[in-house]
C-alpha cells in the first residue's frame, strides 16, 4: 500500500473551535484551540518546525481553511 502522505499542516474552524491538523510522517494528529489568532500562530510554528514551504501549498500539504460549521 502506498503511504506516501506528504508532511502538511491544516487549520479549520470546526463546531465553535479551531483545529490544527499535523501530518508528519503519514500519522495525524490535532490540537483545538478556541482563539483563531493561537491556532494560526501554532500552526505557523508547526510549518516552521516540518520545514515546509509556504509558497507551495500544493506541494508542502499546507492547507488553512476559514470558517467550517459542522452541525
Amino acid at each position: 500500500m502506498g503511504d506516501d502522505q506528504k508532511d502538511g499542516v491544516r487549520v479549520e474552524h470546526i463546531d465553535g473551535q479551531w483545529a490544527v491538523q499535523i501530518i508528519e510522517d503519514g500519522l495525524t494528529t490535532q490540537q483545538l484551540f478556541d482563539n483563531e489568532e493561537f491556532a494560526r500562530s501554532f500552526a505557523a510554528g508547526q510549518i516552521i518546525r516540518l520545514n515546509l514551504n509556504r509558497s507551495g501549498q500544493s506541494q508542502s500539504g499546507h492547507e488553512v481553511d476559514g470558517p467550517r460549521n459542522h452541525s
